[in-house]
């Protein structure tokens, strides 16, 4: 796909808005720190990211700078229009006419302690140290798997087979897909896993497709062929087949890691109770 003229454009905007961004937050009454996230912070931007800041408030700054967040965002650029669940959100998403959008995720600085989503941060703002200190905690954490954590991530699998079985017994296509969808997601995170990355959020596809992805090309292109392509019983199962083994080899490997006693024996025949070679 070749770039239109007004996607060229896109980084040096974006760029232009995040020096205002930075320079009026760090000058906003109550806000102790300023962070980024996602693609910022690792380094991987391209035409189409979006930036990610993280805004951290003195505890009694927090609820009126939670209640200025569709303020502040208009003084960066034109705003076309804001992605937002309700005011007491402590977050929105800001679209600008530059084609591309601001995640503003608010926290009290009582609330932040170290985790594994704060190991890669870009730290723009720290004027007490803090966040620092914060991601060298979250740097030491473990990554290790816990038995929790895969049978967790198995049993949501397993339930979205057999959903998907029933979906499309009831002729429900677009609830069938769904659940096809979700158990191609559920192999994807179990690749993240494999390689002692935390998996993206649930259903999320971020990041795993194409050059910025961290999974090979064999398993991308495991994830491109398992589409439906007609909406009938029968092409759900031939994809479900498909996923099976693959799906069981990934669980293997985590069982193993984590502990939890499962087989493949046991889960093959979980997954065949919703479709089986002779349908």
């Amino acid at each position: 796909m070749s770039l239109t003229e007004r996607d060229r454009q896109i980084p040096r905007k974006r760029e232009d808005l995040k020096r205002a961004l930075e320079e009026d937050l760090q000058r906003m009454p109550g806000v102790i720190g300023l962070f980024y996230g996602g693609s910022v912070a690792s380094g991987s931007m391209d035409f189409y990211s979006d930036l990610d800041v993280r805004v951290v408030t003195e505890d009694e700054a927090f609820e009126r700078v939670v209640n200025k967040k569709k303020i502040f965002p208009d003084r960066w650029g034109k705003v076309l229009f804001y992605e937002d669940i309700g005011p007491s959100a402590p977050y929105t998403i800001a679209h600008y006419d530059g084609f591309f959008k601001v995640d503003v995720f608010i926290y009290r600085v009582s609330d932040l302690q170290p985790g594994i989503w704060l190991k890669d941060l870009e730290i723009v703002y720290d004027p007490s140290g803090r966040l620092q200190g914060i991601r060298e905690e979250s740097i030491a954490l473990s990554t290790e798997l816990n038995q929790s954590q895969v049978e967790k991530w198995r049993g949501k699998t397993l339930a979205y087979v057999h959903e998907a079985y029933r979906r499309a017994a009831r002729e429900e296509w677009y609830y069938a897909l769904q659940c096809v969808d979700a158990i191609r997601w559920s192999i994807a995170a179990g690749w993240q896993m494999e390689q002692g990355m935390e998996p993206n959020n649930p259903l999320d596809w971020a990041k795993l497709e194409g050059s910025r992805s961290p999974l090979s090309k064999e398993q991308q292109q495991l994830l491109a062929g398992w589409w439906v392509k007609e909406r009938i019983t029968a092409d759900v199962n031939r994809v479900l087949l498909e996923m099976k083994e693959p799906y069981i080899s990934v669980e293997t490997v985590l069982a193993k890691r984590s502990g939890l006693k499962v087989t493949a024996e046991d889960t093959r025949r979980i997954w065949e109770m919703a479709v089986s070679e002779q349908d």
